[in-house]
């Protein structure tokens, strides 16, 4: 945990690689001894991403490339559908 000032703290849980449960809590000790613990608290993680499943430049531009041509194929299968009508 790291100081926020004005007597606050925060902590980063890391990212989880694998489904299941994370589990926390906070616990504190003063400067005299006197500790406390906060009730625990529970996250449920779904499903992780690939490590490399961030959006890729080149994927983008692969997809936008495929969308179009896969459009101007159907306008021009219709063009030449009403042509031949």
């Amino acid at each position: 945990m790291q100081s926020a000032g004005y007597g606050g703290w925060t902590a980063t849980i890391p990212a989880q690689t694998v489904p299941g449960a994370v589990e926390m809590y906070v616990s504190a000790t003063d400067a005299v001894g006197n500790e406390a613990q906060s009730p625990s608290e529970n996250v449920q993680v779904l499903a992780a991403l690939p490590t490399d499943a961030g959006s890729s430049p080149v994927l983008i531009v692969a997809f936008a490339l495929a969308v179009g041509v896969a459009v101007a194929a159907l306008i021009f299968l219709k063009r030449k559908k009403k042509e031949s009508a």
